[in-house]
């Protein structure tokens, strides 16, 4: 006779195979000061780093050989210490200023949010998750630099 036995699917590590990107691009982590400038700061920041995106986007086009690169990119808010506007200011504000400098943010994060939710240790729930690869040129043979 078989047991039925029940089980959470988050109760053990499981690694899969997914798409991931080519290149992952942080296109700015700004501070309550910059934002505290209003839009014309991140204009500035944008002008900024809209020429260094187009040259790792081309980059990753040449390494990709004919293929379309996945890209992602995200965009780092500094909240940790205090919050200093709603994120129905915030976002659309972000959004809009990175359209006009003519980039697509994918993703924000909130730094506070890497910390801790609630009682969940995020950062360390990450953190367990991730399954380090061997240096390139090796075999595996010894342990990863988490254990050593």
């Amino acid at each position: 006779m078989t047991e039925a036995v029940f089980r959470e699917t988050t109760a053990e590590p499981r690694t899969q195979s997914v798409p991931l990107s080519h290149l992952s691009l942080e296109l700015g982590h700004l501070y309550m000061e910059d934002f505290e400038a209003g839009p014309r700061r991140l204009r500035e920041h944008f002008a900024q780093v809209g020429p260094w995106v187009a040259a790792a986007r081309a980059a990753a086009e040449a390494r990709a050989g004919g293929r379309r690169p996945r890209i992602s990119t995200c965009f780092l808010i500094d909240d940790y210490f205090t919050r200093f506007s709603s994120p129905a200011e915030l976002v659309p504000l972000l959004l809009a200023e990175a359209d006009r400098a003519g980039l697509e943010i994918d993703y924000l994060a909130r730094e506070s949010g890497c910390a801790v939710t609630g009682t969940v240790p995020v950062a360390q729930a990450v953190a367990a998750r991730i399954v380090e690869s061997p240096p390139p040129g090796s075999y595996g043979n010894r342990p990863p630099a988490a254990q050593t």
